[in-house]
């Protein structure tokens, strides 16, 4: 038997995506098509919700014998991870007995830098597709705006599945209100990258952020703007042109918690700093951040009170990290589950 396995995330299925998959399905004996970024928080790069995507794939080829769907989670900051959820829904979806009596093939196209991940699959063969200019960013870009032409790129189906999704909603949201939000933060970066384009040469910010743990809560923000607003965010910001990054990260969780604990507590409490870099972490520009750990020791939870960039501040236990994992700004969940699996290896 031949199996073939497609991953990507569909943010929207295009036209490219649905000749691949016809193309498999004519091909192999059965085709899994893995949705990537599964529980996302809703963002212009993350628009539409699992069951949305799931919708858009399943409209292709409805009902069709061949075809199983799967969700993928982000690991952003920890490949081996992602390594080991792919490998698990390959072998739970197509060879659950572990007889690797069959045939998988790997479907992709190398696009760009993002597809090193192929060549990640020793055991199992490639099938390269031809490469498209087609992409997910362009019509997202091109929807936001309000050009029709983003309807060229996907089926008709596909159309009413978006069409449906932007009148009624999608998940906790009310009626219209998470188009609304995106399209407000579409106009937010747009303006802002305006704001950097006559710059020489594109900009590169650097920015700080702090996780704070005591007692088995992290120290959370909610931010007051765009982007993200309203989304649970490591206090942090940018680094001025005069300060040194522990400066910078000191002051910026002074600014946004007000957190009643003094500097020189604060400066002996700081076990690491762990640069993150993704260079799509930021919708504004290319961002790196520098997340610096703080592990108090202290008898009790300090008083915290929101300030400057953040409308709401908390102490959020562990526990409640994972189910707040579509609520959280950018890459902010997978930091967390990074710095969190650094303190406990």
């Amino acid at each position: 038997m031949k199996y073939g396995v497609f991953i990507g995330r569909f943010q929207p299925l295009h036209l490219a995506h649905q000749e691949i998959i016809f193309n498999a399905l004519e091909k192999y004996d059965k085709l899994l098509v893995i949705i990537g970024s599964a529980n996302s928080t809703p963002s212009l790069r993350n628009p539409w919700n699992d069951d949305t995507r799931i919708k858009m794939v399943q409209s292709i080829a409805p009902k069709h014998p061949k075809l199983i769907t799967a969700l993928l989670e982000d690991s952003n900051y920890n490949f081996n991870d992602w390594l080991k959820n792919v490998h698990k829904l390959i072998m739970f979806h197509l060879d659950p007995l572990g007889e690797n009596k069959h045939e998988i093939n790997i479907i992709g196209c190398y696009k760009d830098a993002g597809s090193y991940w192929l060549n990640a699959f020793p055991h199992w063969k490639l099938d390269i597709v031809p490469f498209t200019t087609l992409n997910g960013t362009d019509i997202r870009n091109l929807y936001f705006e309000g050009h029709h032409d983003w309807r060229k790129n996907v089926s008709d189906r596909v159309q009413q599945i978006i069409f449906d999704w932007e009148t009624t909603g999608d998940g906790p949201y009310e009626t219209n209100k998470l188009y609304k939000t995106l399209k407000e933060e579409y106009r937010y970066i747009k303006d802002y990258k305006a704001s950097w384009s006559k710059a020489p040469f594109p900009p590169i910010f650097v920015t700080v952020d702090c996780f704070v743990i005591c007692k088995g809560n992290i120290l959370m923000i909610k931010r007051g703007r765009n982007p993200g607003k309203d989304l649970w965010a490591l206090p942090g910001g940018f680094v001025d042109q005069n300060e040194y990054l522990k400066t910078a990260a000191i002051r910026e969780l002074k600014e946004e918690t007000n957190i009643d604990v003094a500097k020189p507590i604060l400066e002996s409490a700081l076990k690491d700093v762990i640069v993150y870099d993704n260079p799509i972490r930021d919708l504004r520009g290319r961002t790196i951040t520098h997340t610096h750990v703080f592990d108090l020791n202290l008898k009790q939870l300090p008083n915290v009170k929101a300030g400057d960039d953040a409308n709401y501040v908390r102490w959020l236990p562990l526990g409640e990290i994972d189910s707040l994992k579509n609520q959280f700004y950018a890459d902010h969940y997978q930091i967390i589950k990074n710095v969190l699996f650094k303190l406990e290896s």
